[in-house]
């Protein structure tokens, strides 16, 4: 079984009488990638603050190691490096220079490691330039080397790909996969981007107003929301029909929605029984996206009735 790297057990945190976090549990195994979604203000940052060490938390524990980051940062910091975006760069430094200094502050002096972590993020043949004439994307992939020099086993990113191109995105999305299959990265991601998110993660966290609204693989949680679709007329009297027989219907797109599939037979069946006419039927898997959006309309909707 994957060493377990990190852990959040029922985790709060407040600033003021405000909760930033409500309940948060989070793990991550050697050898994975997670990613940490949400809006903003549902709690991510706080979240990678307290992994961090920056902040404690006012009730549950965080373990990195085996260790609680808020009183032994230091310990953590040999085996966990975090990249918070824009990374914070010297204009008139090369590329090259920043590692050295960065390495040397971390106690590694491997000329071999400074290498591998520009080759790793595509900056060998850009190295002994100026930062000042890097892109954005460039100096974010700079950020992530400069992670990188002392090799660590857990690489904490938050929004990695905040500002790039989509070219830029693909050659981060690459990079990640190859730090954890050839270098045995385990990596935490906070992002806002569920496309990327859907092709890149094991695992993903969905965070709203501090507290766990999603949690799962991104195929479990599309394959939960999978829904059978129909267009039959006239439309008010087939979801009548449709409800009474207990499937549940409900308007979406100009047809109905079924949350279960009964069958396209015992469908075209039931509405025989009233000569209903049956146009289409299929059944559909959202998005990663429209999935995460149809939550937080529900919940949302729920929160604006309770406040009535």
């Amino acid at each position: 079984m994957p060493e377990t790297l990190l852990e959040v057990r029922a985790v709060h945190r407040r600033y003021g009488a405000r909760w930033a976090l409500r309940g948060v549990d989070l793990q991550l195994a050697a050898g994975e990638i997670v990613a940490l979604v949400g809006p903003n203000g549902s709690g991510k940052t706080t979240l990678l603050k307290l992994l961090a060490g920056f902040l404690a938390p006012h009730q549950g524990t965080v373990c990195l190691f085996g260790l609680d980051p808020a009183r032994q940062r230091a310990q953590v910091m040999q085996s966990a490096r975090f990249a918070f975006a824009p990374p914070p760069l010297y204009p008139a430094l090369t590329a090259r220079e920043h590692l050295r200094h960065l390495g040397r502050m971390a106690g590694c002096h491997s000329s071999q490691a400074l290498e591998e972590a520009l080759a790793t993020v595509g900056l060998t043949e850009r190295a002994d330039e100026a930062v000042a004439g890097f892109s954005f994307g460039m100096q974010q992939r700079l950020g992530l080397a400069l992670a990188l020099v002392p090799r660590p086993r857990l690489l904490v990113l938050d929004e990695p790909t905040d500002g790039l191109d989509p070219l830029a995105i693909l050659e981060l999305r690459a990079v990640l996969r190859r730090l954890r299959d050839e270098h045995g990265v385990s990596i935490l991601l906070s992002s806002h981007l569920l496309v990327e998110v859907d092709k890149l993660v094991d695992r993903l966290l969905v965070l709203h107003e501090g507290r766990p609204l999603l949690a799962g693989t991104p195929r479990e949680l599309r394959a939960e929301a999978a829904h059978v679709w129909l267009r039959a007329d006239p439309k008010p009297q087939v979801q009548q029909l449709l409800n009474a027989a207990g499937w549940s219907a409900e308007a979406s797109e100009g047809g109905l929605r079924l949350a279960q599939d009964p069958g396209l037979g015992a469908v075209q069946q039931l509405l025989a029984t009233q000569q209903l006419s049956l146009h289409e039927y299929c059944q559909r898997e959202p998005s990663l996206e429209q999935v995460l959006l149809s939550k937080l309309r529900r919940e949302r909707n729920r929160e604006a009735g309770d406040a009535l």
